[in-house]
C-alpha cells in the first residue's frame, strides 16, 4: 500500500459561514471582529437565489472539522447568530 500524499489545495477542508451581508463594509466589520478574536476569517461574494450579490463571511478553512466545531459557540457569540454549522470548503477557481 502506497502512503497517501495529501496536497493542501485538493484535500477536504471545512469552513463556518457566519453571515451574509448586502453591504461589503458590514461583512468587513465582522471579519475584523473575528480576526481580532484570533480566527481566520475571509469574505466571498455570492449571488443568492433572488439574484442579489451578497458578501458571505467565512471562518477557516481548517482541515480538521472538529477544530472548527469546537469554536462554534464562540463564533455564534461573536457573530450574534444563534445556530452555525461547519460545512465543506470549496476553493474558488481563478479563471
Amino acid at each position: 500500500v502506497e502512503p497517501k500524499v495529501e496536497k493542501p489545495l485538493t484535500q477536504a477542508a471545512f469552513v463556518v459561514k457566519v453571515g451574509s451581508f448586502g453591504k461589503e463594509q458590514n461583512a468587513n466589520a465582522l471579519v475584523n471582529k473575528l480576526k481580532s478574536a484570533g480566527h481566520n476569517a475571509f469574505t466571498r461574494k455570492i449571488v443568492n437565489s433572488q439574484g442579489a450579490t451578497m458578501v458571505s463571511v467565512l471562518v477557516g478553512p481548517d482541515l480538521k472539522r472538529d477544530q472548527l466545531e469546537a469554536k462554534l459557540t464562540e463564533l455564534q457569540q461573536l457573530a450574534q447568530v444563534p445556530k452555525l454549522k461547519v460545512s465543506s470548503y470549496q476553493p474558488v477557481e481563478n479563471n
